[in-house]
């Protein structure tokens, strides 16, 4: 069956949790070979992404195969100038992990050739130790084609019992849609199709936002690409997107301490860092049960029972040019409270509270989970990560930057 650019994501989350699917691996590979055209050159990224995580959980021979057949494409279609120099680096560096230094040109033949190597045929790679799994193992079918850990420890589920706090739109009023439209638009907006995302940059440039000129660059090219009337997927910029970038805005929850949504101010950072760092001005996001803050304030907010409530305090910029630009960007929002000319606006968005109990959810607030991720982490798994000298001198607190950087 043809495989399809959706397959090879799906082959990505599964490679990143250690695990593959033979069956999957096999259809890309039958595809790349009879129609390449399905994933080249557009997927070409992803292609060389599920290659190197073929070659961290030991499947080099077949990301090896992936990116010959690739090149071999590239070379056919003239496209080896943009795309060749990395394919050639990529295979290198998967074939110098086993031990095998190969030249450009030696690469450059081999997959003009169609010289696979192991993996052109799929029976050769494969043995019985795929069949012999340890019992905690995910693993689907009785023989060795179908999904196959990498990493053969039960991860450690528990049952999450309290109170979670999250923007709700439903709720949301004229200036709350405002401010999510305009002051957290990477936030609040989907931008689903490529047409919404270059008008949101354009108004932006058209605001005379200070844009960096790496920015500019992507939205030329973006234009070039719609121009071209060539398909192309917007990821969204969540910083916590759930790999794929498709969960919603509802599915993003901070963990209150009790049901008032008190939640350390995790909500309100998480929000603030959504506001563009180019945009003249300043934003502050606050919350109503910070008990200094409404003190300053002078009283706390009421809001509905079940709801708590965030306070956004945007003020204007001194010099006249960056406040032309900061009442064009935010214009629609400061017309909601007061129009413009004033130096500062406050507004206040109402957040859900609402007490859930969740199953198998990996909490890394207790001390056994935490002890789980050391000891599988700190010396490698043997499979999906392999650290070979280890490290001795590391706790769960020094992990934490690792944990949660995006790139992982």
């Amino acid at each position: 069956m043809k495989a399809t650019p959706y397959d090879i994501e799906r082959l990505i989350r599964m490679l990143e949790m250690g695990m593959w699917d033979n069956n999957l691996i096999q259809s890309l590979l039958d595809t790349l070979d009879s129609e390449p055209e399905v994933f080249l050159p557009n997927a070409i990224g992803f292609v060389n992404y599920a290659a190197f995580l073929l070659m961290k959980v030991g499947r080099h021979p077949f990301g090896r195969r992936m990116l010959l057949a690739s090149l071999a494409w590239c070379i056919e279609s003239e496209y080896e100038s943009e795309y060749g120099a990395a394919l050639v680096q990529n295979i290198k560096e998967i074939s110098l992990s086993e031990g095998m230094e190969l030249e450009e040109e030696e690469i450059r033949k081999l997959a003009i050739k169609r010289h696979y190597g192991k993996a052109e045929s799929w029976v050769t790679l494969l043995d019985t130790s795929d069949r012999c799994l340890d019992r905690n193992d995910r693993y689907q079918g009785s023989d060795s084609f179908g999904v196959i850990a990498g990493v053969s420890s039960k991860l450690p589920l528990t049952t999450f019992k309290g109170w979670l706090k999250r923007l709700d739109p439903e709720v949301l009023n004229a200036s709350g849609r405002s401010l999510m439209k305009e002051v957290f638009s990477r936030f609040g907006s989907d931008f689903s199709s490529p047409e919404e995302s270059l008008m949101e940059a354009e108004r932006l440039l058209h605001c005379g936002v200070g844009l960096p000129q790496k920015v500019i660059q992507k939205i030329d090219e973006l234009r070039h690409l719609i121009d071209k009337g060539l398909r192309i997927v917007i990821r969204r910029h969540r910083r916590f997107a759930g790999g794929d970038g498709r969960l919603p805005r509802s599915c993003y929850s901070s963990v209150c301490l009790d049901s008032q949504g008190d939640d350390g101010g995790t909500l309100n950072r998480e929000l603030m860092a959504y506001s563009h760092p180019a945009i003249p001005g300043g934003v502050f996001v606050g919350d109503s049960t910070d008990t200094r803050l409404n003190s300053v304030l002078g009283h706390p907010v009421g809001v509905l029972p079940g709801y708590c409530a965030l306070y956004v305090l945007l003020a204007a910029p001194e010099r006249n040019v960056d406040k032309n630009i900061f009442n064009a960007v935010y214009r629609e929002t400061l017309e909601h409270n007061g129009g413009l000319g004033a130096q500062r606006y406050l507004f206040i968005i109402e957040t859900r509270v609402d007490y859930v109990e969740i199953e198998n959810v990996i909490d890394l607030r207790l001390p056994s989970t935490q002890k789980w991720f050391l000891d599988h982490f700190r010396n490698g798994d043997g499979a999906h990560l392999i650290k070979p000298n280890g490290q001795k001198n590391c706790d769960f607190t020094s992990m934490l930057p690792t944990l949660m950087h995006p790139e992982l």
